[in-house]
C-alpha cells in the first residue's frame, strides 16, 4: 500500500509540473483586431509588442532605405504620419520572398487598396525628429506590425 502511495504522489507532482509548464508558454491569440483596436492595445502595452492577426486595408505606401536594405511601408491612411495609421513594415526578407514567387510585380502596387490580414506583432514605434542632419529632442509615435514572411500576409 505504502509503494501505491508514493506512485500516486510522484504522479501527481509531475501533473502539477507539467501544469506549471504550458502557463508559463508565451500566450498566442487568434483574435482578429481592427485598425483603432491595435493602436488603442499597443499604447497600452508599450514597450511590448500585440502578437495576433490584423485586418487592414492599404491607402498608401512608402519605402526608405536602411543598413539592412530598402524598407517597404504599407500605411492603413493615405498620411502616414496620421495617429490612425498602420504602417505595415514589409523587411527586405519578405520582399526578397515576394519577388521570386511575383517576378516583375510592384510590391507597393499589389497591395494597394486591398484588404490584408496581417499575422505579426503590433509594436507602438518612437520616431524622431530631424532638423539640419540631427536627431531633434521632438519625436511622435507611429503603429507597426512587422512582417518578414510572405504567409504572413494574405489578401481578403
Amino acid at each position: 500500500m505504502e509503494r501505491v502511495s508514493k506512485i500516486a504522489c510522484i504522479l501527481s507532482a509531475a501533473f502539477i509540473l507539467a501544469a506549471c509548464q504550458t502557463t508559463q508558454n508565451k500566450k498566442t491569440t487568434t483574435a482578429q483586431y481592427s485598425t483603432w483596436d491595435i493602436i488603442e492595445k499597443t499604447e497600452a502595452m508599450a514597450p511590448k509588442a500585440l502578437s495576433g492577426r490584423f485586418l487592414m486595408t492599404i491607402k498608401n505606401s512608402g519605402k526608405l532605405a536602411s543598413r539592412k536594405g530598402t524598407i517597404i511601408f504599407l500605411n492603413t491612411e493615405k498620411d502616414y504620419r496620421d495617429r490612425r495609421n498602420i504602417s505595415i513594415k514589409l523587411s527586405p526578407e519578405f520582399q526578397a520572398e515576394f519577388n521570386a514567387q511575383y517576378p516583375n510585380t510592384d510590391i507597393r502596387n499589389y497591395y494597394q487598396g486591398k484588404n490584408l490580414l496581417v499575422q505579426g506583432e503590433a509594436r507602438r514605434v518612437k520616431i524622431w525628429f530631424n532638423s539640419q542632419g540631427k536627431r531633434s529632442d521632438k519625436y511622435y509615435f507611429q503603429t507597426h506590425v512587422f512582417v518578414n514572411e510572405l504567409t504572413q500576409l494574405k489578401v481578403q
